[in-house]
């Protein structure tokens, strides 16, 4: 634990905002990579959706049970 846990300035160890206590430019470097790899992630989904126009409803019904198969595997 921190020294200056008791003082209420300073976030104790391992808290949730310790890990970018004095260090907001890493923060700010986390949250712009977490927002891209979601968006390639949508792309990703949206692009094996869309690849085949005939088969938008089928290929979306398809990506919802893998997703819920994978749900069931981790018990997210």
């Amino acid at each position: 634990m921190s020294r200056y846990a008791n003082c209420s300035k300073v976030a104790k160890a391992r808290a949730v905002d310790s890990k970018y206590f004095g260090n907001l430019d890493k923060f700010e470097e986390d949250v712009a990579r977490k927002i891209e790899a979601t968006k390639k992630f949508k792309e990703n989904i949206r692009g094996l959706i869309l690849e085949n126009p005939n088969l938008i409803e089928q290929r979306y019904f398809n990506t919802v049970e893998v997703l819920r198969e994978l749900k069931e595997e981790f018990r997210i």
